[in-house]
C-alpha cells in the first residue's frame, strides 16, 4: 500500500514536478559534480521521474548509451517528450531493473522511497560492472524538521512525516560503507523559503513528494492550517524547510 500511495502521489504531479523541483535540481548538479568518471560506455538511471537530470547526462556523456527507468508512466511521459530520442525509458521497479552490467548507475533524490537502503545497495553493486560507479543523492529523515515540529505544536500530538522512514545520514555513511570498498560522501542542507504554510504544502502537493503522508493521519483544516503558520513563525520567524541531503559515489 505504502508503494502504490507513493507512485500516485508522484504520478498525479506529473506535469507540475519540474518547475516546483527547486532542491532535487540542486542536488543532481552537486551530484554530477562529484562525478569520477569521464567518458562511460553505458549508463543506467534508477528514478528518472519527469528526465530532469537524464538530460543533464546527456549533456554530459553525449557519447554514451543511457537508459532510464522509473516505476510511473505518467512521470515517464512527461520524460520521453523533452529528452532526445536515442535515450531509452523503461516503467519499472527497482526489483524489475534489466540485469546487465552498466559502467555507471545513478539515481537522484528516489532511493529513500525504495525500502531498506543496504538491500537496494546491494542490489544496485550487483548490477554495477568491477570498475563501474554509482552515485545517488539521498534525502534523510532529517527533511522538513521545522514543518515536523510546527504542526506537530498545532496538532498537539506528535506528528510524523514520510521523511521519518528514511536512514539519517550516518546511517546512510554506514549502510554505503558496508556494501561498497571506495566511497565519497557529502552533507548537504539545502534550504526552501515560502510565503506561508499554504504555499509549502501545494509545493508537496505539486512535487509528489508527500510519500505515504503524515502520521496520524491529519484533516487540513483552516484552523489547523492557522495553528500551523503561528507555529512555525513563532519558533522560526518564516516558513522555511530544510533538506538534509547526503550525495555519494561509491565503487
Amino acid at each position: 500500500m505504502a508503494e502504490i500511495d507513493i507512485l500516485r502521489a508522484f504520478s498525479r504531479a506529473s506535469s507540475t514536478y519540474e518547475s516546483h523541483a527547486r532542491v532535487q535540481r540542486l542536488c543532481a548538479q552537486d551530484m554530477l559534480g562529484m562525478l569520477d568518471i569521464s567518458s562511460p560506455g553505458s549508463v543506467l538511471e534508477v528514478g528518472c521521474g519527469t528526465g530532469l537530470l537524464t538530460r543533464m547526462l546527456i549533456g554530459k556523456f553525449p557519447d554514451a548509451g543511457i537508459l532510464a527507468c522509473d516505476p510511473s508512466q505518467r512521470m515517464l511521459m512527461e520524460a520521453r517528450r523533452m529528452a532526445p530520442a536515442r535515450v531509452e525509458f523503461i516503467c519499472c521497479s527497482l526489483e524489475e531493473l534489466p540485469r546487465n552490467f552498466w559502467e555507471l548507475i545513478v539515481s537522484n533524490a528516489a532511493l529513500h522511497w525504495a525500502g531498506p537502503l543496504q538491500t537496494t545497495l546491494a542490489m544496485l553493486k550487483d548490477s554495477l560492472c568491477p570498475d563501474g560507479l554509482l552515485a545517488f543523492s539521498y534525502f534523510t529523515r532529517n527533511t522538513y524538521p521545522e514543518l515536523a515540529e510546527a504542526l506537530s505544536q498545532a496538532a498537539g500530538t506528535e506528528v510524523q512525516l514520510a521523511c521519518s522512514g528514511f536512514a539519517s545520514a550516518d546511517e546512510t555513511a554506514n549502510e554505503v560503507a558496508k556494501v561498497f570498498k571506495k566511497v565519497q560522501i557529502e552533507r548537504k542542507v539545502y534550504i526552501h523559503n515560502f510565503t506561508d504554510i499554504r504555499a509549502l504544502l501545494r509545493h508537496i502537493k505539486l512535487t509528489g513528494t508527500r510519500g505515504t503522508g503524515a502520521r496520524p493521519k491529519l484533516v487540513w483544516t483552516k484552523g489547523l492550517l492557522d495553528r500551523t503558520q503561528r507555529e512555525y513563525l513563532a519558533r522560526f520567524g518564516s516558513i522555511r524547510v530544510g533538506y538534509e541531503v547526503v550525495i555519494c559515489t561509491a565503487k
